[in-house]
């Protein structure tokens, strides 16, 4: 697998930061302002700490190395990829073959869990945003702009989305439900069997004195399995 991952030396030859000068200023405001056409390169390097130290020539070179190096760390640290609890969906495998491609989405959520970082992806066409499913004290917001991700914020009136409505994806999972925890697919459930399991769990089925929805009992389930990881 090491042997494929390689490629992506070859594959991924984007340079994102040709058009960025440097200047005297700061280097926190040179990487607020550098734009990434690959979402995986802009997560990496805003949790990096050692790719702010680098010039600019030496940034590109350094997000494919670093892609290696995490592609071989979860492989060799037998107790690295188990932490995470990923179910059969998100292998260690499709992990790596993800860092091998551009705006993969196992790589949006295997680096949130990599990095412990909450990450944001906004649509503000639509005013709408879509956030990793882990709760992390440390988040990052992440817009589209044209055909490439920079930083970005949630304005008052943006909605939460489903992943799908996030352009400029690579959809590499067959689905979005990749941890292990004690939860069928809502599919399975009918609405007094999520109010029974939610109530043994604590979580209130009512709502302002109207009972909740099953499709808002069950996220809240899940967001409460999440949390005991």
């Amino acid at each position: 697998m090491l042997t494929e991952i390689l490629k992506v030396s070859e594959l991924h030859s984007d340079d994102y930061t040709k058009n960025i000068n440097e200047s005297s200023y700061i280097q926190r405001n040179i990487v607020q302002s550098e734009k990434y056409s690959d979402l995986t390169d802009m997560i990496i390097s805003h949790n990096d700490p050692n790719y702010t130290l680098l010039p600019m020539s030496e940034k590109e070179f350094y997000l494919k190395q670093r892609r290696l190096e995490i592609g071989s760390e979860i492989e060799e640290n037998k107790d690295i990829y188990p932490s995470y609890h990923f179910n059969n969906f998100l292998t260690l495998k499709k992990i790596q073959s993800g860092l091998m491609k551009k705006n993969s989405i196992s790589s949006l959520f295997f680096l949130s869990e990599y990095y412990k970082v909450k990450i944001v992806l906004i649509n503000e066409k639509e005013n709408l945003y879509y956030e990793t499913p882990r709760s992390f004290q440390t988040r990052l917001s992440i817009k589209r702009d044209g055909d490439s991700w920079v930083v970005g914020s949630i304005g008052t009136k943006y909605e939460s989305c489903p992943l799908k409505n996030i352009e400029g994806l690579e959809k590499d999972i067959v689905s979005f439900d990749i941890y292990d925890i004690p939860l069928k697919p809502a599919s399975s459930y009918k609405l007094p069997e999520i109010q029974e399991l939610a109530d043994k769990k604590g979580i209130s089925i009512k709502d302002f004195g109207k009972n909740k929805t099953k499709k808002v009992l069950y996220e809240e389930l899940r967001t409460y399995f999440l949390n005991l990881i």
